[in-house]
C-alpha cells in the first residue's frame, strides 16, 4: 500500500511569518502536524507515530480547520460505498459547509446477479461444489473471490482446498507456488505474497483462480473481470457488504454475489443484515435502503435477485423459464429447478391442506414448544411451502429450502404436493417415511434435530436470546 494517499497545502500564520508546507497525511501513519501528533501504540514499536485507521480519519477536521481562513482551500472529499448517516457523519467531522457540492454515485450494480444459501458449519459440504469446479476447470475457472469473516476462516478453506486437491492444486500439476490455482490473502499474509496474488489475480491469464480472503482485500485494487463473489458469513455491517459484492462484475459484465450464512455467522450482525439473509423480499432493495437508491432497472426480474427470480413473471405475465440456479451440497453442481404453474385454486387447495396438518402437528407438540413456539413454526413452515410450491419436486428441495427438521416431514409435504398437483415423480415418494396424521406425532423427542430446528426458528423469526440481547 502506497505511503502517500494524498498531498494537502495548508496556508496558515506562524508568528510574524507566513508560510506553507506540504502535509503528508495516511490512514496509518500520521506525521507530527503543529501540536497534532498520534500517541505510540507501544514502546516496543519501530513505527513512531502509529493510529487506528477510524481515530485518524475522525481527526481529519483539525486538518481542515487549518484552513478556514480566507483565501478558502478547496477541499475534495472521496469515499468507497457511504450510506446517509455515514455521508452525514463525515461532512460533520471534515468541516465541511452546507453549501458543499455532492456528487453521489449510486453502488447498485445492475449486472450482479444476487444469491444467499444457508449452510451448516461443515466446511467440506458447503464449498465441495467449488471445489469441483475448479478441480474440472483449472486454469480456466472463471475467477471467483470468498471473503471469509476471519483469518480462522481462510485458512480452513485454503487448508480443505490443499488436501482434497493435491497436485490438483497446482496448473498442470507442477507443484510451485506460482502454479497455485487458489491463494489465501488477509493483513497478515507476507508482503511477497501478497505482491504475488495480486499479480496473478490482475492478469487475465494468470493462475490465480480464487482467493479466500478477508475484507483485507480490495483496498485500493481495482479487479475488473471478477465473475463471482461469494461471502462465506455475512460482514457485521451493510456497507461493508456492499463494498464485497461490489468487487464483481466491474467491467459491466454479468456476474454474481452469493452470500452463505447461518444462525452462527449472522449472530454478531446488525439487524438489516439478519433481515437480508431471512426476509422474502428484494435482496437488492434491502441491501440498498439506507443507501437512498430507489431506481432498480432490474427490480422483480429474473436478473435481480433470487427471490424476485422466484417471482418473475418476464414470459408475458407467465412464471419466468429462466432457470433458478440453484447450488446442490451434495453433488457440488449447479441444476435448474424444475417449476410448474400454480393457479388461485389449487393455491387455496394446498393452502387448507397445510391447515389441517398444522393442526394435527401442533397439537401434540404444545406441550414441548408452548403455545406461542407452536404457532410461530406451524406460521413459518405454512408461509414457506406456499412460497415454494412452484419448485417442490423432490425431498431434497423440501430439507435444503424449508425449516423442516425430520425426513419424515420433508416427506409428508412431498405427498401434499403430489396430492394437490399429481406431477411428483413415484420414484420421490416414499411412503414408509411419511409421519402423517399418527406417526409423526407419536415419535419421541429423542428422534428430533432439536438445536436444527431451534436454529430455524431462531433465524426466520429473530427471537433467539441473542438477538433479544443485542
Amino acid at each position: 500500500m502506497q505511503r502517500r494517499l494524498f498531498d494537502l497545502w495548508i496556508e496558515y500564520e506562524d508568528g510574524q511569518r507566513n508560510s506553507k508546507e506540504l502535509v503528508e497525511a495516511c490512514p496509518h501513519l500520521v506525521q507530527t502536524i503543529r501540536g497534532f501528533k498520534a500517541e505510540k501504540k507501544d514502546s516496543s514499536s519501530k513505527k513512531e507515530f502509529v493510529a487506528a485507521f477510524r481515530e485518524c480519519f475522525s481527526r481529519l477536521g483539525e486538518l481542515r480547520s487549518l484552513a478556514s481562513k480566507k483565501p478558502l482551500l478547496p477541499v475534495l472529499v472521496l469515499t468507497a460505498a457511504a450510506n446517509i448517516q455515514s455521508r452525514k457523519t463525515i461532512e460533520e467531522s471534515l468541516c465541511l459547509r452546507p453549501s458543499c457540492i455532492r456528487i453521489f454515485i449510486s453502488p447498485n450494480r445492475e449486472n450482479i446477479y444476487l444469491n444467499r444459501l444457508r449452510v451448516n458449519s461443515n466446511v467440506s459440504q458447503s464449498f465441495n461444489w467449488l471445489l469441483k469446479k475448479i478441480r474440472e476447470d483449472g486454469i480456466h475457472m472463471e475467477k471467483t473471490i470468498v471473503y471469509c469473516k476471519s483469518i480462522k476462516d481462510c485458512g480452513r478453506l485454503f487448508m480443505h482446498f490443499k488436501v482434497n486437491l493435491g497436485n490438483d492444486s497446482f496448473h498442470k500439476n507442477k507443484v510451485h507456488s506460482k502454479n497455485l490455482l487458489f491463494a489465501m490473502y488477509h493483513h497478515s499474509t507476507l508482503s511477497k505474497n501478497q505482491s504475488q496474488v495480486l499479480d496473478s489475480f490482475l492478469d487475465e491469464e494468470g493462475t490465480c483462480r480464487l482467493i479466500f480472503a478477508t475484507n483485507a482485500l480490495g483496498m485500493g485494487v481495482n479487479f475488473p473481470n471478477v465473475r463471482h463473489i461469494i461471502l462465506y458469513g455475512p460482514p457485521r455491517e451493510m456497507e461493508e457488504l456492499v463494498q464485497q459484492v461490489g468487487r464483481a462484475g466491474r467491467d459491466w459484465e454479468p456476474a454474481t454475489a452469493l452470500l452463505m450464512f447461518n444462525g452462527q455467522k449472522t449472530r454478531n450482525c446488525d439487524q438489516q443484515i439478519k433481515n437480508l439473509c431471512n426476509d422474502t423480499g428484494c435482496l437488492r432493495e434491502m441491501m440498498l435502503a439506507d443507501f437512498d437508491v430507489s431506481n432498480f432497472p432490474n427490480f422483480k426480474t429474473h436478473k435481480c435477485c433470487i427471490n424476485c427470480h422466484m417471482e418473475c413473471l418476464c414470459d408475458k405475465g407467465k412464471l419466468c423459464r429462466e432457470p433458478l440456479p440453484v447450488i446442490n451440497l451434495n453433488e457440488g453442481e449447479e441444476k435448474p429447478v424444475m417449476t410448474r404453474e400454480v393457479s388461485h385454486n389449487e393455491m387455496e387447495v394446498l393452502r387448507e391442506i397445510l391447515e389441517d396438518y398444522k393442526e394435527e402437528f401442533s397439537t401434540e407438540f404444545k406441550c414441548f414448544l408452548g403455545v406461542d413456539g407452536r404457532n410461530l413454526f406451524v406460521d413459518a413452515l405454512t408461509k414457506k411451502v406456499l412460497k415454494h410450491c412452484k419448485f417442490i419436486f423432490d425431498k431434497a428441495y423440501i430439507l435444503e429450502n424449508l425449516p423442516v427438521f425430520t425426513n419424515s416431514q420433508a416427506m409428508d409435504i412431498l405427498c401434499m404436493m403430489n396430492d394437490v398437483f399429481q406431477d411428483v415423480d413415484k420414484g420421490e415418494i416414499d411412503i414408509d417415511q411419511c409421519a402423517r396424521l399418527n406417526t409423526a406425532l407419536n415419535m419421541s423427542v429423542d428422534e428430533l434435530d432439536i438445536s436444527t430446528f431451534l436454529e430455524e426458528l431462531s433465524d426466520d423469526y429473530e427471537m433467539s436470546s441473542d438477538d433479544n440481547s443485542e
